[in-house]
């Protein structure tokens, strides 16, 4: 992908300019960075109501994480 089509414009409005061997060398770094089955990292915060808890206290349950911003 990235020796044939590297240099071929991503059709993402973000960031400018990005070509599809941008896309492929972040998503294949993150593949083998970060591969399935790890541990995740601790994570402390509050939820909805004020409430502390920590990534931990739900070990072994699914869950989803949305982390997302406002600026």
């Amino acid at each position: 992908m990235i020796k044939e089509y590297g240099d071929c414009p991503s059709i993402n409005d973000f960031p400018k300019g990005e070509t599809l061997g941008d896309l492929v060398k972040r998503d294949l770094f993150e593949f083998l960075h970060f591969p399935l089955g790890l541990v995740a990292p601790e994570i402390q915060a509050e939820d909805i109501d004020g409430v502390k808890f920590k990534l931990s206290d739900y070990r072994g349950k699914v869950i989803l994480l949305d982390f997302w911003g406002d600026w």
